[in-house]
């Protein structure tokens, strides 16, 4: 996806990476000059610096384990959010619907386009609508029970 968003003319977009390993991080960053490596921030300061952001990139391609439950934390903190059907695997919700492009080239240009301040405050309800409706801990009980008795 960064290759496909470094082919776009005349983008306005910073990404901003935060995590390790902080080697990948410096590669990324000094391939691509809109890319900003953060490194590892403490959860405080990753709340921080997500509160300002306009739109949370869940690029989620393949069925990788563990990749899904950050997305739990963006919903949580009512990000505007852009991911994959990858990427909401395995999450139940009634109401709301994130954004969702499966390919790089289309996730890219999307990426683009859903962080202007025009579609981010709409994401953002639809975000909201997705957490108050997500189930709570007695329904995914109930869950676990029946498909443990099934």
């Amino acid at each position: 996806m960064l290759e496909e968003l470094d082919c776009i003319k005349d983008m306005e977009l910073e990404l901003r990476i935060i995590g390790a390993p902080s080697e990948e991080g410096k590669i990324l960053s000094d391939k691509y000059n809109f890319v900003n490596y953060l490194g590892e921030l403490c959860d405080d300061e990753l709340r921080a610096d997500a509160s300002t952001w306009s739109l949370f990139l869940h690029p989620v391609f393949c069925y990788a384990m563990g990749c899904s439950t950050k997305l739990a934390v963006a919903i949580g903190w009512e990000i505007p959010i852009l991911t994959t059907t990858a990427g909401i695997r395995g999450y139940i919700w009634e109401e709301g619907k994130l954004p969702i492009e499966d390919t790089p080239e289309q996730f890219a240009k999307s990426a683009i386009e859903k962080s202007e301040p025009k579609f981010s405050k709409d994401i953002k309800d639809e975000v909201t609508n997705v957490k108050n409706s997500s189930p709570d801990m007695d329904l995914i009980a109930s869950l676990i029970k029946e498909a443990l008795h099934n």
